[in-house]
């Protein structure tokens, strides 16, 4: 979608399932080929995860009203065995993402987190100041 913001796409819901799925597979999409789209990619990311942050507080918080509903939840199922992770080079898949992941997400969090914290700071005092 050429316009951020604009179209189906960009539901709250729709922006943070796919931010996330980029973030996932970061390690997929910048090897070989797509190492020259990471510029492009880089931006997505950034033009997301401001649109989400501006946005996620404009809409009701779904998981917590099915947290509320439910008064004991039951008692989740045993997980089943994990299959061996895959592997590169001898290293874990998943060590490999976390290794790529953890500098872009700490960069990420050290640009938003302050802003993120003072505006739900700011609103909890609202509610309290309104009791």
């Amino acid at each position: 979608n050429p316009q951020v913001g604009k179209g189906p796409a960009w539901t709250v819901e729709l922006a943070g399932l796919r931010l996330l799925n980029w973030i996932v597979h970061a390690p997929i999409l910048l090897t070989g080929d797509g190492e020259r789209l990471k510029p492009k990619y880089l931006d997505a990311l950034e033009t997301t995860a401001r649109w989400l942050d501006r946005n996620v507080t404009g809409v009701d918080d779904r998981l917590a009203q099915a947290a509320l509903q439910q008064q004991t939840p039951p008692p989740a199922p045993p997980a089943p065995p994990r299959a061996p992770s895959p592997t590169v080079g001898g290293r874990a898949l998943e060590d490999m993402v976390a290794e790529m992941l953890r500098p872009m997400l700490s960069q990420w969090l050290d640009a938003n987190l302050p802003a993120i914290v003072e505006r739900l700071v700011q609103q909890e005092i609202q509610k309290m100041s309104k009791r």
